[in-house]
């Protein structure tokens, strides 16, 4: 084997060598990059989970809140402008008598249809 040959070997066999280191850490980079950004999208879906929850809570305490009726007629009152009715008014077919017969004659009132579109 002459000299040139094996300088020739030595050098591909020192080539083989750093690829390999190079590919090595190359993996070594490329594992420590996942890591990373595996950690942070798992501490941005438990702080994402955390958040859901913490609303989870919010929304069953108003569930729990609109169960009641008082708070209901508040909600009505305060945040859709809704008001107490007043007396009630009574419309009447054409014809058709109240059921209460102990009323006399003079305060039956019956209605035509069309007064109760125009009033």
């Amino acid at each position: 084997m002459s000299a040139r040959g094996f300088k020739l070997r030595f050098v591909f066999a020192w080539m083989a060598v750093v690829s390999i280191i190079a590919f090595l850490l190359m993996g070594f980079v490329w594992k420590q990059y996942a890591y990373v950004n595996l950690s942070r999208s798992l501490l941005k879906s438990d702080q994402e989970i955390g958040s859901l929850q913490n609303r989870m809570m919010v929304l069953e305490t108003e569930i729990r809140g609109l169960k009641q009726p008082a708070r209901l007629e508040a909600l009505a009152r305060d945040h859709f402008g809704l008001v107490e009715g007043r007396v009630p008014i009574l419309v009447q077919a054409e014809g058709q008598v109240l059921a209460d017969q102990n009323q006399s004659q003079d305060t039956l009132k019956t209605a035509s249809w069309h007064e109760r579109f125009f009033r």
